[in-house]
């Protein structure tokens, strides 16, 4: 694996992390019974979390099947 691709793999790992560390778990569970409206919030943190996590993923994906076929 080139330098290039390394040093986006890390940058990438990076921002996974940032954005695990920005959620607390009680921000994406369900925690005993809440108002529907903290319900909401937090559905929207869990897709948020989710969708930032499946982009990373498949940019690191895409950055790891390129090297597999020596690009």
């Amino acid at each position: 694996m080139n330098i290039i691709k390394k040093i986006k793999l890390r940058k990438l790992n990076k921002e996974r992390e940032c954005l695990l560390n920005e959620f607390a778990v009680e921000d994406i569970t369900v925690q005993g019974v809440w108002p529907l409206g903290k319900s909401l919030n937090n559905a929207v943190k869990r897709a948020c979390l989710m969708d930032g996590l499946e982009r990373l993923d498949a940019e690191i994906k895409a950055i790891m099947e390129g090297d597999k076929h020596g690009k």
